[in-house]
């Protein structure tokens, strides 16, 4: 049996489409800073042979919730069961919790930024894209949008008022995808409203950020700049460099 770690399809939709594409036979909710400590008391089902933490956006700053999964995950270490570490971001965790990560089998983190941190602490990893861009979203008619604003991006005052918004709290993927593809331009600082956006090809501006999760892709595969502007994107002048994020992560 295959055991899940980190299930977060209760989350939003595009967490959802990221466990959608995680092969496995029985998961484990994500959890949160005040229901950490209930995993260690969590029993690895009898007749598991492998461990897959969805690291997602939770192994940073050695947050309790990061730290209750290895907690897990090195009790499966210990009981001989492999293990791999997917989807993940990796950013100012304790050498401690890379020892872990160094007993599994495969590490896969979602750009290079998380990569060469795990690598200066002596981990090496595979760079993967986030895996909801490997859904498959049929093509749906939708009306033009000039520019859409994401969730994180309602909390920047910067942000001109009146632009349609994205919801990934409470949209389909296939919705929001859908209507990235009919638009010139989406404002988030959301990581998997970023994907959205890179599934459909639609240009994307990154506001805020609580980890290198969104910078680091960008990075990852072009020279894009964080700081770019509305007229920037709308003036193409930066289409070349948005092509080679687009062209890497759906490769």
């Amino acid at each position: 049996m295959i055991l899940l770690l980190n299930d977060t399809s209760n989350y939003h939709s595009g967490c959802a489409e990221v466990v959608k594409n995680i092969q496995f036979d029985q998961s484990v909710k994500s959890v949160t800073r005040r229901t950490a400590e209930t995993l260690q008391r969590y029993k690895i089902p009898e007749g598991t042979t492998r461990v897959i933490l969805n690291g997602e956006g939770t192994m940073h700053h050695n947050q309790p919730a990061a730290l209750a999964w290895l907690e897990v995950l090195t009790r499966a270490q210990n009981q001989g069961i492999e293990t791999w570490l997917v989807n993940s971001l990796w950013q100012e965790m304790d050498k401690s919790c890379a020892e872990i990560i160094k007993r599994c089998t495969v590490v896969e983190v979602r750009e290079i930024l998380s990569q060469q941190a795990l690598l200066d602490q002596g981990v090496e990893s595979t760079v993967v894209p986030d895996r909801s861009i490997r859904s498959d979203v049929p093509i749906q008619e939708r009306v033009w949008v000039n520019i859409y604003k994401g969730q994180a991006a309602l909390f920047d005052k910067s942000i001109e008022a009146g632009y349609p918004e994205i919801n990934i709290f409470k949209e389909s993927w296939e919705d929001i995808v859908s209507k990235l593809r009919r638009a010139d331009l989406l404002i988030t600082g959301r990581h998997h409203e970023m994907y959205a956006a890179i599934k459909a090809r639609c240009r994307f501006i990154i506001v805020g950020e609580n980890s290198w999760k969104n910078s680091g892709l960008i990075q990852s595969c072009s020279e894009l700049p964080m700081d770019i502007t509305v007229e920037d994107v709308l003036s193409g002048k930066w289409d070349w460099e948005y092509d080679k994020i687009f062209k890497w992560c759906n490769k």
